[in-house]
C-alpha cells in the first residue's frame, strides 16, 4: 500500500478519464463533465457503507463534490442532480469505462502460465421487472483470479442462461494464443470450448454434470473401476460450518471416450468429495463433483488441480459479497445500459478494495474508508 496518501491520486485518475472519455454529456440544457461525474461516483461508492442503490451513491456524491472540486483545482460548479446522474449512467459506454479502468489500475487479467482464472456469470435480479412477467434479467460474466479475486468483466447478456455460453465462447474465440489456466462450471463443459482452449495452448478444469451424460457416465465408471493415483484432503472450520474436502485424481484416456471428445485432449479426472456440517443445526450435506482437465497428471499437478477446484468454488462465493455486502441484487433498474454501468462500477470498487484491504475484511475496510478519506483517494492509485 502506498504510504503517501495525497489528493494527487484523484488528479491522475480524473485526468485519465478526461483524456479518454467524451468531455461532457448534456441533458435538458445542463452540462456536466463526464470525467468529473465518474470520478466522484467512484469515490462515493468507495465511501458508502451498507447496501448500494443509485440514490445512496448520489447522496454520497453530493457530500464529496466540493472536496473533489478543491482537490482537482476546478472552478466552482453545481453538483449533478439525481435525475441527470441516472441519465448519465444510461448513456455511458460501459465497455470503454471497463477497459479504461482495467488499464489505469493494472488489473487486466493477463495470460500467465500457471495462474488460474475462473469464469463465472451472475444475474442482477434488481433488473427483473416482475410486473411484466419477466423471469430473467441482465447478467454479468466475469473472469476472476483464483489467487486475489481481482476480476475483469468478460461481457454482459440478457435472457436465458444459455447466453452465458455465447459470451464465454466469443471471449476465447477472440484470442489467438492462450497461456493461462481456466476453471468452469458444468454449463461450459462443451466440446467446442474445451477444444478451442486446448488447441490455443490453454489449460482447463471443467466440471462434469448431467448436461454431458456420456462423459459423466465414463467419469463414474472410472471411479468405480480404478484406484486413484493421488489423494488430497483439506478441513476447514469457519462461518458456522465444518467442511471436509477429499480430492482423488486419476489419469483419463480421451481415446476411451466418444470420438467427438478427441480434440479436447482430456487427460486427467478429478473427483472432489465434499462433506459439510453446520454447527447451528448439525445439518450434514455430502456431495461428489467430477472435473476433467487437459493437464497431464504428473508431479505436483494433482495438488494444483485440487486447489484449482477449491479456488473456483471460492470465486463463486464472491457473488455473495456483491449481493449481501454491496446489495447488487437489490438495485432496482429496468434499463439494461444503466444496470450494466452500475455492475461495472461495483466490479471496479471491489477490485480497488481487494488491492488495499490487507485484513481481508471488506465490511471493516469500507467502514475505515468513511473515516479516512485519504485512504479512499489512495484506492484510486495505479497498482
Amino acid at each position: 500500500m502506498k504510504q503517501n496518501l495525497t489528493p494527487n491520486e484523484i488528479n491522475l485518475y480524473y485526468e485519465e478519464l478526461q483524456s479518454k472519455l467524451t468531455d461532457s454529456r448534456q441533458f435538458k440544457g445542463k452540462r456536466h463533465e463526464l470525467a468529473l461525474v465518474l470520478t466522484t461516483m467512484l469515490l462515493a461508492i468507495l465511501r458508502s457503507v451498507g447496501k448500494l442503490n443509485v440514490s445512496v451513491i448520489h447522496r454520497q456524491m453530493c457530500r464529496e463534490h466540493d472536496l473533489i472540486i478543491i482537490s482537482l483545482g476546478l472552478k466552482r460548479r453545481k453538483v449533478v442532480s439525481d435525475t441527470q446522474f441516472r441519465r448519465i449512467l444510461s448513456s455511458v459506454d460501459y465497455q470503454t469505462y471497463n477497459e479504461l479502468n482495467d488499464a489505469h489500475f493494472g488489473v487486466s487479467i493477463t495470460e500467465v502460465s500457471g495462474e488460474w482464472k475462473a469464469i463465472d456469470g451472475k444475474e442482477m435480479r434488481g433488473n427483473i421487472d416482475g410486473l411484466s412477467g419477466r423471469k430473467r434479467g441482465e447478467n454479468v460474466v466475469r473472469m476472476v483470479s483464483h489467487e486475489d479475486k481481482l476480476s475483469q468483466i468478460v461481457g454482459f447478456y440478457h435472457g436465458h442462461k444459455e447466453s452465458e455460453k455465447t459470451v464465454v465462447r466469443a471471449y476465447f474465440h477472440s484470442k489467438t494464443v492462450l497461456y493461462g489456466s481456466y476453471s468452469f462450471d458444468a454449463l461450459h463443459t462443451s466440446i467446442g470450448l474445451l477444444e478451442e482452449i486446448n488447441q490455443k495452448g490453454g489449460i482447463y478444469l471443467a466440471q462434469v454434470k448431467n448436461n454431458q451424460k456420456g462423459l459423466l457416465k465414463e467419469c463414474i465408471h472410472i471411479t468405480q473401476h480404478m484406484i486413484p493415483v493421488e489423494k488430497y484432503e483439506t478441513f476447514d472450520k469457519a462461518h458456522g460450518r465444518e467442511e471436509h474436502r477429499i480430492g482423488y485424481l486419476l489419469p483419463m484416456d480421451v481415446k476411451a471416450l466418444d470420438a467427438k471428445w478427441n480434440n479436447s485432449n482430456i487427460k486427467t479426472l478429478l473427483i472432489v468429495e465434499r462433506k459439510v456440517r453446520r454447527s447451528k443445526n448439525a445439518h450434514f450435506s455430502h456431495e461428489i463433483a467430477f472435473f476433467v482437465s487437459n493437464k497431464e497428471l504428473k508431479k505436483n499437478v494433482g495438488l494444483e488441480l485440487f486447489t484449482a477446484a477449491r479456488g473456483h468454488w471460492n470465486v463463486e462465493s464472491d457473488n455473495y459479497v456483491r449481493d449481501v455486502t454491496l446489495g447488487e441484487d437489490d438495485i432496482k433498474c429496468k434499463e439494461s445500459s444503466r444496470i450494466r454501468m452500475i455492475a461495472s462500477a461495483i466490479n471496479n470498487v471491489l477490485n480497488r478494495i481487494r488491492c488495499f484491504d490487507t485484513g481481508n475484511n471488506i465490511r471493516a475496510f469500507r467502514e475505515e474508508l468513511i473515516f479516512n478519506r485519504n485512504l479512499a483517494i489512495a484506492c484510486l492509485s495505479r497498482t
